[in-house]
């Protein structure tokens, strides 16, 4: 109470000493308080040189100095301070300050004696009214101990039970209603935990299940990029889920020939994870020492259509490159077409053969003569991008497909980087297209960059892109082979 009127008197002093007001209105103003205030003696204003400014106790100190000791205590104290000096009255003091500019304070003597006269009065109430509810709280408890104790105490013991473990027992549906319905709902709840405790240990389980696919799969993901002569490589791998249904891989066929695979199953998860493990080892034991795509394919579909669920088929792009020549024998088992960028020309090729996936229940000769191969040679600085339709069916706000115009638009803007520089370019502009959208496929790219600083130029390369229409098993002519181009214009595409 005394520092809630030490800090109103503060205020209107301010207000009085900013506004300049005449001495007998601040002095008024102190005399007012504490003839409303019996616990206060004495309001002192003093200013910012310590000269008083108004003495509730008569005008005889005003513009006297006040005491230099208790001066130095108040100059050294904070912005609001109490001094209970032994054998003296308690002093509260509040500074007065203007922007941080001190400007004086209010000196309040209050009597302890008035307050502790209050308190034992209030004590004596206070002491009145909790004898007579003792009373009242014990006369109730007796008559109501009856009637709500022992119910409460049924439901206590089944609560500690229940947190001991006991999901078992029930509670009797006895008593008032209110105590009916209690039990009632406990017994469901327990019931609904018994339940659902067990379904918590499966979610578990299942949960352990999946981590351990997830990391089964980052084992089977390459974690780092191949030494290609002649090759520079770089990749892109996010799976939409904790396990995916893409699949990239690098595999020397032999010591001179190296296969890049890029696979997507039907489906996401973990089916579409056991499947494409057993892929990737369909593949590893086929290409071993077999320097044809379309060859490998066609074991792998062998090896895989009679395992696989009926529903749940594999695309598959396999380009075999030969180290020594440069050049890339490529079959697609109904895969995205792949992009052959020439940056001499800042033209994208979309290059695809005629193919069906694999895992589908057909004959060998059947599924055979539906797969072709084709063969490209890259001219220096050229790249090659192989992808799944998770690159390019990403959706962002829009809800308009990522495509692949802006794939091309950026080799076109960063053609003199890396394959690995460039995945990083085409991944982070993925990334910003989507935004905070789900992701809804696994998104998987190879992109290959011919490099042949440091090894023989391959003879009758030249600075040419070719890309050959001949199968390289049969020798036949393709008819399948799809070619787009993409060129930038000055004008922009």
């Amino acid at each position: 109470t005394v520092d809630a009127l030490c800090n109103t008197i503060a205020a209107q002093a301010y207000g009085y000493i900013i506004n300049r007001r005449s001495d007998v209105e601040v002095d008024e103003l102190v005399v007012s308080y504490q003839r409303a205030n019996d616990v206060l003696t004495s309001v002192i204003i003093i200013n910012e040189r310590g000269e008083i400014r108004a003495d509730s106790r008569g005008p005889s100190r005003l513009y006297t100095l006040y005491d230099s000791d208790k001066l130095q205590m108040i100059h050294e104290s904070g912005p609001v301070a109490v001094f209970a000096p032994e054998g003296a009255r308690p002093v509260i003091v509040r500074k007065i300050d203007h922007g941080g500019e001190y400007l004086g304070a209010v000196i309040m003597e209050y009597s302890s004696e008035v307050m502790e006269t209050e308190l034992r009065q209030t004590r004596q109430v206070i002491l009145i009214i909790t004898a007579v509810g003792l009373l009242i709280g014990i006369a109730g408890i007796y008559l109501l101990s009856n009637h709500f104790v022992r119910p409460i105490g049924r439901i206590v013991s089944r609560v500690r039970k229940f947190s001991a473990g006991d999901l078992d027992s029930q509670l009797p549906l006895t008593g008032a209603e209110e105590f009916y319905e209690i039990s009632k709902a406990l017994n469901e709840l327990i019931m609904r935990i018994r339940r659902d405790s067990k379904n918590i240990i499966e979610r578990e389980v299942l949960h352990k299940e999946i981590r351990m696919a997830e990391e089964i799969q980052r084992a089977l993901i390459p974690t780092r990029r191949p030494t290609v002569p002649g090759f520079d490589i770089g990749t892109i791998y996010k799976a939409a889920r904790m396990v995916g249904g893409d699949l990239f891989d690098f595999i020397w066929i032999d010591e001179v020939t190296f296969g890049v695979v890029v696979a997507d199953v039907s489906g996401k998860g973990v089916p579409g994870s056991l499947v494409m493990s057993m892929v990737r080892t369909a593949l590893q034991l086929e290409a071993r020492g077999n320097r044809s795509a379309r060859d490998i394919l066609i074991r792998v579909n062998d090896f895989i259509a009679d395992h696989i669920k009926r529903g749940m088929f594999v695309t598959i792009l396999l380009a075999v490159i030969d180290t020594r020549t440069g050049k890339i024998n490529f079959a697609s088992a109904g895969h995205n077409p792949i992009i052959h960028y020439i940056t001499s020309r800042k033209e994208a090729r979309f290059l695809n053969t005629r193919g069906v996936p694999v895992g589908i229940k057909t004959k060998h000769d059947e599924f055979a003569g539906l797969i072709e191969s084709a063969g490209i040679t890259l001219a220096e600085n050229d790249f090659l991008l192989i992808y799944t339709d998770g690159v390019t069916e990403g959706r962002g706000r829009t809800r308009k497909a990522y495509g692949t115009d802006r794939i091309i638009d950026i080799m076109n803007d960063n053609g003199n980087l890396s394959a690995g520089e460039m995945a990083g370019v085409i991944e982070a502009d993925i990334a910003r297209f989507i935004g905070g959208e789900d992701q809804h496929d696994d998104i998987t790219m190879v992109i290959l960059k011919n490099c042949p600083a440091g090894k023989d130029e391959p003879e009758g390369n030249g600075n040419k892109s070719e890309t050959a229409e001949t199968d390289s098993d049969t020798g036949h002519q393709l008819d399948s082979i799809t070619v787009r181009s993409h060129k930038n214009s000055q004008s922009g595409n």
